[in-house]
Parts: C-alpha cells; structure tokens; sequence
C-alpha cells in the first residue's frame, strides 16, 4: 500500500487552527491517507459524542475526503484527522501550482478537471508544480 507520503503525514504549517477530530479507524490507516467518515448512531446533544464516535476508511472516491490521517492505526484504532492545514502530499498526474486539487483515492492528488469526470469536489490548492509520483504542498481546505 502506497501511502500519500511515505513519512506520514508531513504538516508543514497548520495555520494555528488545525481543526482536527479524533475516529475510530475502520480499517489500518496509515498516516497521510486520506480519510472518509461516517457517523454511528448519535442522538440530539453533542454530549453524546465522544473519541470514535466517527469512524472513518481510507478514501475510495474522489469526492468523499473528510481530512488527512495524522497518525497511523490498526484497525479499531483511534486516528488524529487533520481538515484544515498544508501538507506534503504525492502527485498522482499533472498538479500545478496555485491550482486547485482533487483526490485519486487515498494516496494521491491531481489537478481538478485533469481527466476525471463526475461530481469532483476540490479539497485544497498546490502551492508548487509536481508531476506524477513527484511531491505537492496542499493547503487542505475541507
């Protein structure tokens, strides 16, 4: 398994406003995939709520990233999902800078419209050019 970067998740600046939460991973998660959530079964008051409330697996499409994993877990395992923030991240086509970015599931990123069709949701901008299997800095906006 390839992951977005083979350090893990490489922050380099967050903003001072990370905007992480705290899941239940599904499955083994390795720092730096990309992640999607689902809630269990909460009720009405946010007192419900509590670490592994959320559960999330690696991305599988491209318009599902709810944030990037932070550390890596087993299976069962709480993970640190970071939505805000500018990460290192693997080219998986033609990424530009200043361009807004998607994700090809949960290891790399590319251009928006660069040959993907459907309903793709951008989840941040490159700061610098990269071209497959090469590195990107992404600003994560999700």
């Amino acid at each position: 398994m390839v992951t977005v970067n083979p350090f893990g998740a490489e922050v380099y600046r967050d903003g001072e406003v990370p905007r992480t939460f705290t899941a239940r991973a599904i499955e083994v998660i390795s720092g730096g995939d990309l992640v999607t959530g689902s809630f269990a079964n909460i009720g009405s008051s946010v007192n419900q709520l509590s670490d592994g409330t959320i559960q999330v697996s690696r991305v599988a499409a491209p318009d599902s990233v709810n944030g990037i994993a932070i550390n890596t877990v087993g299976s069962n395992g709480l993970v640190s999902v970071a939505r805000r923030g500018d990460y290192i991240m693997r080219a998986g086509g033609a990424v530009s800078g200043g361009m807004a970015v998607v994700a090809l599931g949960a290891d790399s990123v590319m251009n928006v419209g660069a040959g993907i069709t459907g309903s793709i949701v951008s989840i941040g901008r490159s700061f610098n050019t990269a071209g497959s299997e090469q590195f990107c800095l992404v600003s994560l906006n999700l």
